[in-house]
């Protein structure tokens, strides 16, 4: 009887322990998952969001050192034999690397990372859809091939059936209505189309574990992308009405009601007021003279860069096991990407070094 209890016991110690083991497996897997992804993007790292690595690049005089310089980073490989080649050369190169990280990460993240591609390459959609409504031949290349493939289709598309054609694709009715317009307004058109590339990255369904982060990126980015809307508006004179047409949807502090209020405002001045006690004010209001005096809003502009860059380092820490690396690496590398092609056009334009400094987003600077 007690050989009997005591088999018993043992058979219930052991299911326990399995159950145990279960649990601390499934717990532990996602950590596993995203270990070889984030240690890869940490080995690489974004030397060119740094002032030092910049520094050299900078004193290019030709198209050649630029890229013998350039190239001697590991994952660097640019081409071209003029400032539109090189550029193009760099645009591929970030839509490859985050092809590789994508590669390299957990497959139920595929989707994320197309859609963000997507948007990295939204202005090819943009500028195909135009084309067609001013009945201009569409000449775009792409960077990705789900964006080819729908300009493919704009291309080869009727004009009249051009709207219910994209709709069928997934695109919302803002576009798809501002198409069918008897008079397209073309901004109003990158809006909304910027809203719904925005609105499909934070659609995409993720592991619980990533979303919260990958929710408050996107809605950061969406405060950010806000707030230059204003910006730029104010500067060219919209009037008010049309500057709340410049909405691309709730983020996380610039909500509808918030961005009807700086749409009512009359300067840049107004407009950076009514972001006081958000997370934005300090870095506006440190540019707002400098934009005044230089009468350019491309301090206001590199601040909001930086931001995103910020932001991103923040996730980096919070979601440190998870997605917040890849978030990190990613952001940099598009604006590594940027202050590289910022440097191209230097070179080209013969621009003096520190003038081209002055336009880099810069970590920490």
């Amino acid at each position: 009887m007690i050989e009997s209890f005591d088999m018993y016991m043992l058979i219930v110690v052991a299911l326990v322990a399995v159950v145990a083991i279960a649990i601390m497996i499934r717990r532990v897997t996602p950590y596993f998952r995203f270990a070889y992804p984030n240690a890869k993007v940490q080995a690489i790292g974004n030397p060119f969001v740094r002032e030092r690595e910049l520094s050299q690049l900078i004193e290019s005089k030709t198209f050649g050192s630029f890229k013998n310089s350039l190239n001697t980073s590991r994952d660097y490989d640019v081409k071209g034999e003029n400032a539109e080649e090189i550029q193009r050369s760099l645009d591929k190169h970030l839509i490859n690397i985050v092809e590789m990280i994508k590669k390299d990460s957990p497959k139920n993240l595929n989707e994320l990372f197309d859609t963000y591609l997507s948007y990295l390459d939204g202005n090819s959609l943009k500028t195909a859809i135009k084309q067609k409504l001013l009945d201009m031949k569409v000449d775009v290349n792409p960077l990705t091939k789900g964006n080819q493939q729908i300009v493919d289709i704009i291309s080869s598309s009727p004009i009249d059936n051009l709207a219910e054609i994209l709709q069928t694709r997934g695109f919302n009715k803002e576009v798809t209505n501002l198409i069918k317009s008897e008079k397209t307004d073309l901004l109003a058109l990158d809006v909304a189309i910027d809203k719904y590339l925005l609105s499909c990255i934070k659609r995409v369904k993720v592991p619980r574990e990533i979303k919260e982060t990958r929710d408050e990126f996107v809605s950061r980015l969406i405060d950010i992308i806000n707030i230059r809307n204003i910006l730029r508006a104010k500067d060219r004179g919209y009037d008010n009405e049309y500057c709340k047409k410049l909405f691309v949807g709730d983020g996380r502090e610039i909500a509808r009601w918030k961005f009807n209020e700086m749409s009512e405002r009359k300067s840049i001045d107004d407009v950076a007021s009514t972001l006081g006690g958000t997370y934005y004010f300090s870095a506006i209001k440190k540019e707002i003279d400098i934009t005044k005096r230089e009468k350019t809003l491309q301090p206001l502009e590199i601040a909001l860069d930086k931001l995103i860059l910020d932001i991103s380092s923040s996730l980096s820490v919070k979601n440190y096991s998870f997605i917040g690396p890849i978030i990190r690496f990613i952001t940099a590398r598009r604006y590594e990407i940027q202050n590289l092609k910022v440097i191209v056009k230097g070179i080209e334009e013969k621009i003096n070094p520190s003038k081209i400094r002055s336009l880099l987003v810069i970590e920490g600077g």
